[in-house]
């Protein structure tokens, strides 16, 4: 099998109907320890896609011997199952409509399995102005960016930021940093 021949950091099976996005666990009323992280991406992709998530056994029914519970327990994934459409035979066109609408959760999906970088912080320090944190005609300020990584593919080793402005008044002294 391919999962036990790779690391994936996440995992995603589709199934017929239900309209739901199901976590680990199925075999009993268990959260994984990173619950908290599973809860934020369900919240996220049922922005995109408008399904009910939760784990196996809580919005579903207990299950064992699952693809979810395997890939997340042996192989440290973060798996999910989509119960998509509303049929268990759905005919083409519903198939394309389901489709359609899970693309943006998918592809949330894709982008955690990587370095999905998140500006988390932008703030302005004067460094000869009024000290107001805010840049005002005439003053230097530094910008500072903060950033966390939601993805699980690990730890971004090197990132680069590029600061530019359309302002023909603006002048951008050093326009790049990297660390």
């Amino acid at each position: 099998l391919l999962a036990q021949a790779q690391s994936f950091a996440v995992a995603v099976s589709l199934h017929a109907h239900g309209r739901q996005m199901l976590q680990p666990f199925g075999y009993a009323l268990l959260a994984p320890s990173d619950a908290a992280a599973y809860d934020a991406h369900g919240e996220a992709m049922a922005e995109d896609n408008g399904y009910v998530h939760g784990p196996i056994a809580d919005v579903l029914a207990p299950a064992n011997g699952n693809s979810v519970d395997h890939l997340h327990a042996t192989r440290g994934a973060e798996a999910w199952a989509f119960e998509i459409g509303t049929s268990f035979w759905p005919p083409m066109a519903e198939m394309l409509a389901a489709a359609e609408t899970n693309t943006a959760a998918l592809l949330r999906l894709i982008a955690w399995a990587g370095s999905d970088l998140h500006v988390t912080e932008l703030s302005f320090v004067d460094l000869n102005g009024d000290g107001d944190g805010f840049p005002d005609p005439g003053e230097t300020v530094e910008v500072r960016v903060a950033a966390t990584n939601a993805g699980r593919g690990g730890v971004a080793s090197t990132v680069s930021v590029e600061l530019a402005c359309a302002d023909p008044g603006v002048t951008i002294l050093a326009g790049q940093a990297s660390g």
